[in-house]
Formats: structure tokens, sequence, C-alpha cells
């Protein structure tokens, strides 16, 4: 290994030699993704399970951080929280699906994230592009609504939501007015009126509100 910096380099000596003695048993899984080797191994009943994923991410995490701080990889590092030592190296590490699926670089989050959304999107493309009539020439009223669904989705994505501020403002009327003359009232009142007695309301309003603020500042700094 002429590279210092490589796994092989960074793990102890006798980690190192486990887990190459196992990825050199299985050439057929040399080069394939990391899809292609879970794919693989689902067939042969060796499917990944959530350990050997946890194990698989903190061997990588480990390894960027070793990289980054130019030091060796800690093999307690990486099975911590996961498997004792002795489990890692006794049983763990001697089966060459193990250590197949642990060197098999996984992609990074946004990555996987970004080409699944892709996918997804793709998929939304195909709805959209079946027809709206069923085999006798009805309309499909069902997969029409799924459409109208998907293309508000798609308007909110590409164009973004509606941004809608409910500002709730109390308007001074009788006491004995009833909810009726309160509506009717309101009715009456023209859009240009109605912002007016609101800004009034205002304008009446923030000398209280200072003088709360003054009377609570001993209590601590305010948060904005």
């Amino acid at each position: 290994m002429s590279n210092p910096r490589s796994i092989g380099n960074l793990l102890p000596p006798s980690v190192a030699k486990k887990l190459q003695d196992g990825y050199l048993l299985r050439p057929d899984l040399h080069g394939l993704n990391d899809r292609e080797v879970y794919k693989t191994l689902k067939t042969e009943g060796r499917t990944p399970t959530p350990h050997d994923n946890r194990t698989r991410l903190k061997f990588w995490l480990e390894y960027d951080e070793a990289q980054f701080d130019m030091r060796k990889m800690s093999v307690n590092r990486i099975i911590a929280g996961i498997m004792t030592y002795e489990h890692f190296m006794s049983s763990y590490m001697s089966k060459p699906e193990k250590a197949s699926w642990i060197l098999c670089m996984p992609a990074s989050y946004s990555a996987v994230a970004t080409e699944a959304l892709h996918f997804g999107m793709d998929k939304l493309r195909d709805i959209l592009e079946m027809d709206d009539t069923d085999a006798k020439g009805r309309p499909n009223v069902k997969l029409l609504e799924l459409k109208t669904k998907i293309i508000a989705m798609l308007d909110v994505r590409v164009n973004g939501a509606i941004t809608q501020k409910i500002e709730q403002k109390t308007l001074s009327v009788h006491v004995n007015s009833d909810e009726r003359q309160v509506k009717k009232t309101l009715q009456n009142l023209s859009m240009d009126e109605l912002k007016a007695r609101l800004k009034a309301i205002e304008e009446k309003s923030k000398p209280t509100q200072l003088a709360v603020r003054f009377a609570n500042s001993g209590q601590g700094a305010e948060k904005f």
C-alpha cells in the first residue's frame, strides 16, 4: 500500500489484514456501488442489517475524521455503542460479506436525497402522462384527483406557498351590541375605514406596550 493515508495504513495492522482478507474473498463485489452490493447480498440471503449499516457508517465517519485530523483510525470509535472489540475481530471481520459491505463507501446524504427526489419527480411525471379516461372513454375521476394534487404540489415547489398573514385585531364596539349588529357594522365599513380604525387602535396601544416593557426591564434582558 503506497498511499500512507489509505484505509489499510490508517487501521491497526491486525484489523487491516482481516478486512483485506475478507474483502478479497468477494472479488465479484469489487467496483460495485453500495446499492448494487446491497442487492447482491440480499439475493444471497445476506441482506445488510441495521447493525451492519451502523458499523459501516461509523467506519466511514471515522475515516473522514482521521483524514481531517491527520491521525490513525480508531477501531474503538467505530464500534462504540455497537459491539465489543472481541466480537468485531472474531466474528464480524471474518465474514467476507461484512467486510465488503463496510468497505463500500456510502454516498453522501445530500446526494442520496437529491437522487431520490429526482427519481420521485420522474415517477410523478409518469402519472401526469397517464390517460385521463378509462378503457370505455369515461373520465378517470380518481386519477384526475391525483393529478390535481400532484400539480398543486409541484406549483408550491416551483412558485412557493402563498404567504397568508392573519392579524387579529379587536374593534371597539358597544357592550350591548349583539353579534348581528357587529357583523352589520363591519359589513358597512369600507376597507379604508376599517384600516383607519385598526391604525387608531394600534396607535392607542403603543404607550401601554412601552410601559409594560419598561416595567419588566428589571427582570432580565428581553428577547426579540
